[in-house]
This record gives structure tokens, C-alpha cells and sequence, in this order.
């Protein structure tokens, strides 16, 4: 989901094999999480739901977050394709502003013309909106399809540490989503069943 600059400059929201929902109206004001430790959210995820996609589309997909020595964050995505093949992706994630490490913004490794949406982007934001690093995340990404267009893009992910999440927290999970009338109803399950190791 997809660990993303001062305020995580995630060059990997999994835009590189983003998913997308094209919203009728601006993107919204969300807060991601306050006192985030980006040390202690680094290391593998596993997708749980996300936004109905038209890159990262198949199963057992994978996040896993590196950081460099630079500052910046290695995000490398893995998928398991139709056939059973894996793919992966990578992108970098930097923070934008101090102290706001949950605010990340995202570079694909992959040509941004190739992907229609972000084509006249350098980075997309990737904003952390929940976590408590042990076991559950909640990302999400925004950006206005056009200068001055009112049509958002919209990205979202909920992760886990394990293959599975308890139901009562991704309905937490949705409740936040909501808040922010972000239609958590939109989000598809990621199937994690007969995964490789791996992964």
C-alpha cells in the first residue's frame, strides 16, 4: 500500500501498479496519522482490500518497505499474475514536509507518461492514515486529474502484517475511510489464500 520527504515522499503507493478510482469531486482533506515512527512501519505488508485497480490487479500482492540511507524509502510491490508468475514493481517514497512522516509522496520507478492519470506528475501524495505498525494499515492517495479540474484520483489500501485482517478492523478501517467520504464500500478484497512463501 502500498512506507512511501520529510512527510513520506512514497515514490511507491503503489502507484506504480496503482490502483485508481476517478472521483466526480475534489479530493478531500484527510489527516494521516500524528506521532508516526517511520522506522517501526518499514519491513513487508500484505494487501488485504484496496480500490478497484487497472495496474496491480491479481493476488498474494505484497508491499515492502526499505529505508535508505538517504532518507528515501525503497518500496517494492509484488503480485502473483493468472498464470502464477510474480511481478514486481518499485518506486520511492520520500517525506514533504518536517515532522509529518506519515505525509509521504510517491515516485514510480516506471515513467508516470505510462500510467495516464499521473502523467503530468512527478510525485503523488501517499498519506498514511492509520496504523498501529504490528499488525494493520491504512493508505491513501489523491491528486486532481487535471490542473483545474475538480476530478480527484483516488488510491487506497488497506495492509496488513499477516495475510488476514479481522473483520472488526477493516469495518474500523472503513469508518475512517468514510469520514473523509472516501467509499469504502468501493474497496475489493486482495486474495492471499495458497500464496507462495515467498511473498
Amino acid at each position: 500500500m502500498r512506507g512511501l520527504l520529510l512527510t513520506l515522499a512514497i515514490s511507491a503507493i503503489c502507484v506504480t501498479r496503482a490502483s485508481s478510482k476517478v472521483s466526480n469531486s475534489p479530493c478531500p482533506k484527510v489527516e494521516s496519522q500524528p506521532n508516526f515512527t517511520l522506522r517501526e512501519y518499514m519491513g513487508l505488508w500484505h494487501e488485504i482490500e484496496r480500490l478497484p485497480t487497472h495496474f496491480v490487479s491479481g493476488q498474494c500482492v505484497t508491499e515492502k518497505y526499505s529505508l535508505q540511507e538517504n532518507g528515501w524509502i525503497t518500496l517494492t510491490t509484488v503480485e502473483r499474475l493468472e498464470n502464477g508468475s510474480l511481478q514486481s514493481y518499485q518506486g520511492e517514497l520520500a517525506p514533504t514536509h518536517l515532522n509529518v512522516t506519515a505525509n509521504l509522496q510517491y515516485r514510480s520507478a516506471l515513467p508516470f507518461k505510462s500510467i495516464p492519470e499521473m502523467a503530468e506528475f512527478s510525485f503523488v501524495p501517499y498519506i498514511i492514515l492509520s496504523t498501529d505498525y504490528t499488525s494493520y494499515s491504512l493508505v491513501y492517495s489523491c491528486f486532481q486529474r487535471r490542473i483545474f479540474s475538480r476530478n480527484g484520483v483516488e488510491y487506497a489500501w488497506i495492509m496488513s502484517r499477516e495475510r488476514h485482517l479481522p473483520e472488526n478492523v477493516i469495518n474500523h478501517l472503513h469508518e475512517i475511510l468514510e469520514k473523509y467520504n472516501i467509499q469504502a464500500d468501493e474497496m475489493v478484497k486482495t486474495p492471499q489464500e495458497n500464496c507462495p512463501k515467498n511473498t
